[in-house]
């Protein structure tokens, strides 16, 4: 008689465990279809890299120059390529390099300038930004620290659809483009952090509110 409780007790807790767990895919899949479909139409790819306005200023977002085992990391190398093709075809005339910097020893913006300086863009057209560990600070600071308030975000495709979703609620105007795909083998983990990544920006954008001022930037006042 004692096993009929104790079988009731893990078919509810089997339940509501799977009630759990539905909502919270269906909350994942509402968030990614909605950024998504929201921003597809402003991206643009090397494919399509003469239908992309003209603008004056990119904002590349930043990644490891490497992965922690030594081995290169294909983003890096493709948002570089990407960046530096913009700009010698005349689509950008200055660059933000905007990522993290821990240290001395670990620092994205300037890992990002030396790379971009090899195929040719001067440093006189960059700007670096050590304080964008996120994609929503690097282009809040973007807007609010240098003043620019129309950007080309560039960074690869499952990315760029966040940054887009985040300057459409900041009233930036932005188009992205895409860089080279790197293959699902090499960028899965990525990917797959990304999916809960546009979960946190819904949170960020609608739930918290997150203002400049949240992230430490000082906003002039009248």
């Amino acid at each position: 008689m004692s096993k009929r409780p104790e079988f009731m007790h893990y078919r509810t807790l089997f339940r509501r465990t799977a009630l759990i767990a539905l909502a919270a895919s269906a909350v994942l899949l509402i968030c990614n279809a909605l950024i998504i479909w929201e921003t597809h139409t402003g991206v643009h790819d090397f494919e399509s890299i003469a239908r992309l306005p003209d603008a004056r200023v990119g904002l590349v977002l930043g990644t490891s120059r490497s992965y922690p085992n030594g081995s290169p990391n294909p983003h890096f190398k493709n948002r570089i390529e990407a960046a530096a093709n913009l700009f010698h075809s005349g689509k950008l005339r200055h660059l933000i390099l905007s990522g993290g910097s821990d240290s001395r020893y670990y620092n994205e913006p300037e890992m990002m300038k030396k790379a971009i300086i090899k195929r040719g863009v001067p440093a006189t057209a960059l700007t670096l930004d050590s304080k964008g560990k996120r994609t929503l600070d690097s282009v809040l600071r973007a807007k609010y620290v240098y003043a620019h308030d129309s950007l080309t975000i560039i960074s690869d495709r499952f990315h760029v659809y966040r940054a887009l979703f985040i300057c459409a609620n900041y009233d930036i105007d932005a188009r992205a483009y895409a860089s080279r795909e790197v293959p699902w083998m090499l960028s899965w983990r990525t990917r797959v952090r990304e999916y809960f990544a546009r979960v946190k920006a819904i949170a960020d954008l609608y739930i918290f509110r997150i203002s400049p001022e949240d992230i430490g930037i000082q906003q002039a006042t009248d």
